[in-house]
Parts: structure tokens; sequence; C-alpha cells
């Protein structure tokens, strides 16, 4: 079967777009899913593209391959690409799908995991957490919001966008003293090698639904994942995945669309990362209404100092422009990881999907 990675290989190497149902009939999905297993819009993804516009859907300029429109040329067909794939590929493509029964008994012997409800154990909750909206490649820029937690209250102190690399990340987390626990918002452990991971499917056939299913992660797509290299650095640093007590440090990956929808009591996933500029500016201006609404929470409270009101000032974000808004996207993502930390940290319940040997995701419950 080829995967989404051989076709986005040659695409890239030939420099030719592909239409999203030319690419969904190669690797036999439905051209509206295709998007889903290309992840977050970045240049080499972006040969893939809609018929009728030629653009990738949901990409800024910014997002675009250099040489996108180098070629005119588009492949419509899914025929047409399958024969242009190398030999190698065609075979491996030729080989027999598994049967309905032998999904149903994988699918037994492999059930999808039943989600848990934990809560972390610390008395001493006098350290610095931090929040990281990872960037899926090494050219794109992560948003990351460092914070001092104190009893029931977390202070925003540090709030950064637009960290190009993974040794930009780490550096910044080597300097912050204390630094105890880390929320990411990316797939820390990535064990499967093609389709989605038992804790997105879970947490799929839940929040799917509601607007708030994430995207699939595997070794083809991510065969080397800069989130991955984060949580090995975290944990050799004494953060292990889903870390409890005192002297334990820790680390977690959340995803903050399901996190928004529980902590502010949403029917569906509040759009802010895709639509068109004007959307996605309103979008922005309203969530950030609502992590100005968190300074109140008795559960947790979230003290912004003015120094960072900026990200969260509606004027400002009316102003923002590409690129510019890209980066305070990050940094609000950024907060709601935060604030994720700070709910774990504080013992508050989260429901986790998964475990820590095949992957796992947290969604706070609380409100």
């Amino acid at each position: 079967m080829i995967n989404i990675l051989q076709v986005l290989a040659y695409l890239n190497r030939e420099q030719i777009r592909a239409t999203y149902g030319a690419v969904g009939e190669v690797i036999g999905i439905p051209a509206i899913e295709v998007g889903r297993y290309l992840g977050k819009p970045r240049a080499e993804a972006s040969w893939i593209v809609s018929a009728s516009s030629g653009r990738p859907s949901g990409y800024e300029k910014s997002d675009f391959h250099e040489a996108l429109f180098g070629r005119e040329k588009i492949i419509r067909k899914g025929t047409e690409l399958r024969n242009l794939l190398s030999p190698r590929i065609q075979e491996i493509a030729a080989q027999p799908k598994p049967s309905a029964r032998e999904t149903a008994a994988r699918l037994k012997l492999n059930p999808l995991p039943t989600p848990q409800v934990i809560s972390h154990i610390s008395k001493n909750t006098d350290y610095r957490i931090a929040g990281i909206d990872l960037a899926w490649t090494e050219h794109n820029g992560s948003g990351i919001a460092i914070g001092r937690l104190s009893k029931n209250q977390v202070t925003l102190e540090e709030l950064h966008c637009g960290i190009i690399g993974l040794d930009n990340v780490t550096d910044l987390l080597k300097r912050t003293h204390n630094l105890h626990g880390v929320a990411v918002d990316a797939p820390l452990i990535i064990k499967n090698e093609t389709g989605a991971r038992p804790c997105e499917e879970a947490l799929n056939k839940i929040y799917r639904a509601r607007w708030a299913g994430c995207y699939p992660s595997n070794q083809s797509l991510f065969p080397d994942a800069l989130s991955v290299k984060l949580s090995s650095w975290l944990k050799v640093r004494g953060m292990p995945h889903l870390g409890s007590g005192d002297k334990s440090g820790w680390q977690i990956e959340c995803y903050p669309h399901p996190a928004i929808i529980e902590l502010f009591g949403l029917e569906k996933r509040h759009k802010y990362k895709k639509g068109t500029l004007k959307e996605k500016k309103q979008g922005q201006i309203e969530l950030a209404q609502y992590i100005q609404s968190l300074c109140a929470s008795p559960t947790l409270s979230l003290n912004i100092p003015k120094a960072f009101s900026a990200f969260l000032d509606s004027k400002y974000i009316q102003g923002l422009l590409g690129q510019g808004l890209k980066n305070n996207e990050d940094a609000l993502d950024a907060i709601i990881c935060l604030y994720i930390a700070g709910l774990y940290a504080t013992g508050q319940d989260m429901v986790v999907f998964g475990d820590i040997q095949e992957g796992y995701i947290v969604v706070p419950v609380v409100r």
C-alpha cells in the first residue's frame, strides 16, 4: 500500500502538484481525509492541492513551497499518480489488503484504550512549569509559555513565539530555573509505523463529532519527529511521562482543542486556526477572552502580567497579518498548554487517552 510519505517524497522530488482526490485514491482514503494525514500546514506538504484552485486548502502563502507554481502541470487522477511512482512502490501497492475479518480480528486483539481519569499527586507546587506548542519541523516556529506555580495560581513569566529549531527550544528550557513540569502539544510517543496511534483513535471517538479530533501520528509521517526527541531530552533531565510525587518532574502530552472545549464548556471546537483572515482574527480574539477569564478561576487562577497583555489585546490581534498572526496563535496555544500543566501539577482530574507504552493524550475535565 502506498503511504502519504512516499507520495510527498515524490511530489517534492519532482516539484509537481497533485490533487487531494488523486492522492486519496492512491493511498486509499477519501479526498476529504487527506488533509488530516498531512498534519499542520508546511512547505513539503503544500504540493497536495485543491482541484479547483490549484492551491493547498487552509494554507497561508508563507506555508507554500517556494517552487509551488513553477510548473503548470497538476496530477488530477489517481491512476496517473500511481503510474508515475517508482516500480518498487507500485509493487508494495499491489500487495493484497487485509480482509474485513482480519481487520476485525486485529481490533479484537488490540482494542482501543479506555480513557482513564487520573490526578497528579504533589504537595509541593512552588516551582516553574512550561507549556509548549511545538512545531512539526525544524523550519517552523514553536510557542513557549513559562510560568511560576504557587498554590492555586500560575503566573505567566515568559512568553515566546517563533522559536526555530529544537536546540533553541531546549536552550530556553535549560535556562529556566526550577523547571519541574512541561505540557507539550505534539506527539511525544510514536511507536506505530502507519495509521493513527491508539490514543488518537480513542480521543477521536469522543471529540471528532465535536470537530476536535486530532491528526494521525506515525513513523511513516514523522520518522524523525522533533517531539519524540524533545520527550527523550526531558526524560533524561528527570521528567518522565505522567510523573507523580514531589521529587519527580514530569512531562505530559496535551491537545488544546478538546481542552478548550472542556475548560470553557463549549459544545464544539473553537475555531481560530483556519478560515478567512477575518475569521482567524476573530477566533483569536475570542480565545484571548476565554484565557483572560481564567484569571478568576477558583480552581486555578491564571495571572497574566501587563507585559504580555498585547498577545491578548483585540486591537493588537486585529492589526496582525501573515506570520505575525500565526505567531500569536502559537503564543495563545502555549498559554493553554501552560494552564493544562498547572491543572496537572495541582492535582485536578485529567482524562488520559492511551498509555505511556503506545502514546497518550491528556485532557483536563475540570471547569
